[in-house]
Order: structure tokens, then C-alpha cells, then sequence
């Protein structure tokens, strides 16, 4: 039957297509060195809004609570294809045009594949402004990370603003790192990119893929950068190991804040591809 033979064309579509293998970061047809370049530039775009935005708040005032604060950066990555393919086809029985039973068949089949990629960084503040602003022109722009504000400065000027006004101390801090007002910025796009196909064909006895997509195929891609800013510390060298330099690292409750800002996000793209199947 006509059935036999296009099943076996929807299966062979479906293992070609999306969902059966990694996908990549960059945008199809696009190979390893295009993903390396897509990386690199969000990464120096985001690196260039921290120096733009610092250089910005500077200006303004020469000195802020963000003198000895650093900046915790984690990209997270994360890129779902999904095919599927669900042909069907009703049969009618020789005979007059009048007969009231019909044979109604179909087959479900779908493949899926989610990649997740993370980054991390972390600078201070005083390693940024000695950076100084990015030359015009050297950002990349772009969409989604790439965009050439992604409004960490207005962030910045927001709470300085509240610590001038006297609502909120920043300066309040702990040796130990514990109990210190934190800053968080996150920034998250998701696009998805949808397509299906139906043909149709109706035989004399047969008709096939009366309804429904035959074939269809989704991608979708998601980007989100947090940034933390909060006090740092000085750890130094461990005892006997004087050839060690001390680290400068984040203050305790700016490390926390950062990890739970990380756990939710995992939380909620979680719980949204649990919805989407």
C-alpha cells in the first residue's frame, strides 16, 4: 500500500533532522570555528558592558562603595531542537460512495536534544576601570548577548542613587563576608524558531495526512547572563606556602548570592522544559 512506502520516507526525514544529534551553539549551517566566534564575541561584549558601565559610573563619581567590589559573570547556554514526524491515512473500502466505515491509521514519532553550556568569570572592579571603555566600534552588536546595551549601567546608577539618598547602606560589611548588601543583574533571551510541512495526497481509496503535520521541526535557544557585584576579601597564602600570593575573591554572602542565582535559573529552566513536553 501507498501507506507502506511513505512511513518509511517520514522515518528516514526524522533521523536526518532535528533532535537526533548535539546542537550547536551557533546558528546552523555554521560549523566549530563559527560557534568558537560567537563565544568570544559575547564574552567580549559583556566584558566591554562592565568596562562601559564602569567607566560611566566613574565619571560621575569619582569614588562609589564599588571601590573594592568585584563582579561575578556566569553565560549559560542552552540550545533544544526537536523533530517530529506524525503521518496518518484514512482508508475507504471498495464499494458504493455511500459505505460508512473507513480505516483510520497514523504513527507519533519525535527525537529531541538539549545542549547546556556554562562560562564563568570574575573581575574586580578596580581591573575593570584600569581597562578603561571600549573604543567605539569594537563591540560587536548584534542580537540576544551581543545587543551593545544590555543596561548594567542604568542598573549601577539605580543603586548608587538609593546608597547616596541614604536608603540603603552598602558600605555595611563584615570580615568574615557575611551579611553584605549584594547587587544582581540578569539579562535573558529566548527565541524559538518553529517550521512543519504537510503534504497531502488523496487516492482513489486512500487519503493521506487528511490532517495534522507530517513533519515538523523546532529550535530554540536560550542565552542569560547574570552578573553579581559585592565586596571582596583578601584570602591569603596558605601557611608554609610562602611562594603564594594572596587571592582577591568575592566576600561570602556575594559568592551566595551568585549561587543562588545560578540554582534558580536551573530551577526555572527546568521546570519550563518540563512544560514544553
Amino acid at each position: 500500500m501507498f501507506v507502506d512506502r511513505i512511513l518509511p520516507l517520514c522515518v528516514a526525514a526524522l533521523l536526518t533532522g532535528c533532535g537526533t544529534y548535539v546542537p550547536g551553539i551557533q546558528e546552523p549551517p555554521g560549523d566549530a570555528a563559527d560557534e568558537q566566534a560567537l563565544i568570544n564575541s559575547i564574552v567580549h561584549n559583556v566584558k566591554c558592558e562592565l568596562r562601559d558601565s564602569f567607566a560611566a559610573v566613574y565619571a560621575a563619581h569619582p569614588r562609589t562603595v564599588l571601590d573594592n567590589w568585584g563582579v561575578q559573570m556566569s553565560l549559560n547556554f542552552t540550545m533544544g531542537e526537536n523533530s517530529a514526524a506524525n503521518p496518518n491515512a484514512i482508508w475507504f473500502p471498495p464499494g458504493a460512495a455511500t459505505s460508512i466505515f473507513s480505516l483510520a491509521g497514523g504513527a507519533n514519532l519525535s527525537s529531541d536534544a538539549t545542549r547546556i553550556n556554562k562560562v564563568g568569570a570574575f573581575y574586580t572592579v578596580r581591573e575593570l576601570r584600569e581597562l578603561k571603555e571600549c573604543e567605539p566600534g569594537e563591540r560587536p552588536g548584534g542580537w540576544m548577548l551581543m545587543q551593545s546595551d544590555l543596561k548594567l549601567r542604568d542598573w549601577l546608577f539605580d543603586n548608587l542613587s538609593l546608597s547616596s539618598s541614604g536608603l540603603i547602606n552598602f558600605r555595611r560589611y563584615k570580615p568574615d563576608g557575611t551579611g553584605v548588601n549584594v547587587l544582581s543583574h540578569e539579562v535573558k533571551f529566548e527565541i524559538v524558531t518553529k517550521g512543519n510541512i504537510t503534504p497531502s495526497w488523496k487516492l482513489a481509496r486512500v487519503t493521506v495526512n487528511p490532517s495534522g503535520s507530517l513533519l515538523s521541526a523546532s529550535r530554540t535557544r536560550t542565552h542569560d547572563l547574570i552578573l553579581t557585584l559585592g565586596p571582596t576579601v583578601i584570602v591569603p597564602p596558605p601557611p608554609g606556602r610562602p611562594q603564594l600570593v594572596s587571592t582577591v575573591v568575592p566576600a561570602r554572602a556575594a559568592a551566595e548570592a551568585h549561587l543562588s542565582s545560578e540554582i534558580g535559573l536551573a530551577v526555572s529552566n527546568g521546570i519550563r522544559n518540563a512544560r514544553l513536553q
